[in-house]
């Protein structure tokens, strides 16, 4: 059955009789998931609950409609520009209406004042264009008034790199969104008529904007042809030019394509390879993929023309390092990465998308790709090259010889014991070694925080040790695949990593910096007990009920009080009590701590721990890890 409903006020009305709809003329309506039928109908859309394609359930009439602009983002717009179209109704796309138009131009918003923030006048010319060009005025037939040509070109010539800019960063937020209006696209003047196209189309006209000093021009059935000019020769044969120039690039870009492809492997899916059409290459959907990751402040940052490009068959392979979550991770030799020295062949760690790589495991490779290419710090692991144009897929890192540093503390041992154990292959860290290692990962998670990434697995399985003790922060979600243990079902698709989570995260999901200082408290912890799991011997849903009380882990042996002082202040139950990274730094890089100091006493001890029993906390031992009662 089928279903309307019309609605008064500011409320979006329905945009076609739902009776009138052919078969062939439905179209679903831009709406949320899951859809029902209150929703759909106050949205203005028809509702049909015997539609087998739930797609299709909530559903339109292919095409556009008129109706008057009730939105807020243009509103100021309308009412300062164009005076003539004022009170005029605009052109909405029937799929769309104005929800999912609005939230479209609030996106655009958005990129336009982040990328060209710093020019005043190009900032006001492009939301306005956003504005008209998404929202046009309607004639009386119902149809869409287009712009001239000769504005829009007007508009790239005063606007043109914060334009094709924006247009680059918009063009990404289409892809995601899969947004393709039916009255318009990206400017592009081409498809816009000159004036003169309209001297004989009676009521039909073209509009200028009235950005450049144009004086808002209506070109009717008597208005004169203009005449070319002797000096406009130029202007009639540089486009002649221009296109024949056009056409050669093309031609050897559709070469270049055609070699590549007897390269390529047989396409696979979500855009791998070739389709009838031509090819998505990793590059195109890495742009696309990326936005889900990244907030309009980072637009900026991101440029995936800058990363260096590698063919993974061009890497001699050394040795397999492990498997991670969408695909394997071996040891390499390259050479040409090094841009002082490109003959030189340096070691690199590969990390190659698995070819039966489910859509979640491409999606975190886009995402882990577009977020190495960001960062920059000593205390990150640095991205050397990708490959994302040509199968097999991979990125390319730095090689840190010391592996992770879960794996490297627990084949260390206390400075203190050396005298006593000639053990060989085992490293003997001091005290200011474990602190140094604490104090090189605050740094690389002080950088993240005010880059305003949140983490979500900081742990030292997910930090890298190179030479001299160099720490490194290696992995964003990476490893859950080599630490199984290490991770909890919360369901089919989601694992967490219970032991570090703080207690807002694994009871409501809301990761955030603060999130991340209380998994760095664990860090601390597994820094001076040389790697033990956190709660070890207890499991995980035991974990969960600790946490959940405030049951913290015991003070390590041998770890310095102001050590252990940084982790209770890590794990603080009220996130906004935590300690921020800076602050910790600071702690750890105190000249005035002497680091080799004997543990507190028993007594000390049961002081400490029958004050934070006063706070409702308690303590776990780690030697044993029994609850302690005070």
């Amino acid at each position: 059955m089928c279903h309307s409903l019309l609605f008064s006020g500011t409320i979006p009305l329905p945009r076609v009789e739902c009776k009138d709809i052919a078969p062939n003329e439905k179209v679903g309506c831009l709406v949320p998931e899951n859809t029902n039928m209150t929703t759909c109908l106050f949205l203005g859309c028809c509702w049909n609950d015997t539609e087998a394609d739930s797609a299709k359930k909530c559903y339109t009439k292919r095409g556009g409609s008129c109706m008057p602009y009730r939105g807020k983002v243009c509103q100021v717009s309308f009412n300062s520009t164009l005076p003539t179209y004022r009170n005029s109704d605009r052109f909405f796309d029937n799929k769309f209406g104005l929800p999912a138009t609005e939230e479209f131009l609030t996106r655009g918003v958005e990129i336009i004042n982040t990328l060209v923030k710093d020019d005043e006048k190009c900032r006001y010319i492009l939301i306005n264009m956003l504005c008209h060009y998404t929202v046009p005025p309607c004639y009386s037939d119902g149809t869409d008034i287009k712009y001239c040509r000769e504005d829009c070109a007007a508009i790239f010539k005063e606007c043109n790199a914060p334009l094709n800019q924006v247009i680059g960063a918009v063009t990404l937020h289409v892809a995601v969104g899969k947004i393709d209006f039916i009255h318009t696209s990206l400017p592009n003047c081409s498809r816009h008529h000159k004036e003169g196209y309209f001297e004989n189309k009676p009521g039909k006209i073209c509009i200028k904007t009235g950005f450049f000093n144009y004086t808002e021009t209506t070109m009717g059935a008597n208005t004169e042809k203009p005449t070319p000019q002797p000096g406009r020769k130029l202007e009639i044969i540089l486009p002649i030019v221009i296109v024949c120039l056009c056409i050669i690039l093309l031609c050897v870009i559709v070469v270049v394509l055609l070699r590549r492809r007897q390269k390529m492997r047989d396409a696979v899916d979500n855009g791998h390879a070739l389709s009838h059409k031509g090819f998505i290459t990793m590059r195109d959907r890495l742009r696309a993929e990326s936005l889900k990751s990244l907030d309009s402040r980072l637009l900026g940052l991101y440029d995936p023309k800058k990363l260096r490009q590698y063919n993974l068959d061009h890497v001699q392979y050394v040795k397999d390092l492990g498997e991670g979550f969408f695909g394997k991770v071996f040891q390499g030799r390259a050479s040409g990465l090094n841009d002082k020295q490109p003959k030189k062949v340096i070691p690199v760690a590969v990390k190659a998308l698995k070819d039966e790589a489910s859509k979640e495991q491409k999606e975190e490779f886009y995402r882990e790709v577009t977020l190495m290419s960001i960062l920059t710090h000593p205390n990150i692991v640095q991205l050397l090259a990708v490959s994302t144009e040509e199968e097999p897929y991979g990125m390319l890192f730095e090689f840190m010889s010391g592996g992770d540093l879960n794996q490297y503390l627990r084949n260390a041992l206390p400075a203190e014991t050396s005298l006593e154990s000639s053990e060989k292959g085992k490293v003997y860290l001091s005290q200011e070694s474990l602190v140094s290692a604490a104090t090189q990962i605050a740094a690389g998670m002080h950088y993240l925080a005010e880059m305003k990434f949140v983490h979500r697995d900081l742990a030292t399985r997910n930090c890298l040790v190179g030479d001299d003790f160099v720490v490194k922060i290696g992995d964003f979600g990476m490893s859950r695949d080599i630490y199984t243990t290490d991770y909890y079902k919360m369901s089919k698709e989601t694992l967490l990593p219970i032991r570090w989570l703080a207690p807002e995260a694994f009871l409501y999901g809301k990761f955030s910096l603060q999130s991340d200082v209380y998994a760095y408290g664990v860090v601390l912890w597994e820094i001076f007990t040389f790697g033990l799991q956190p709660y070890y011997g207890y499991t995980n849903k035991e974990v969960m009920e600790f946490i959940q009380k405030g049951i913290h882990l015991g003070k390590p042996d041998n770890c310095p009080d102001f050590v252990y002082a940084i982790m209770k202040d890590c794990w603080k139950k009220e996130p906004e009590k935590r300690l921020e990274f800076t602050a910790i730094g600071m702690r750890l890089k105190d000249p005035y701590h002497v680091y080799d100091v004997p543990p507190a006493s028993e007594s000390e001890e049961e002081l400490e721990q029958r004050e934070e029993a006063k706070e409702g906390d308690e303590i776990l031992s780690s030697d044993t890890l029994t609850l302690s009662l005070s």
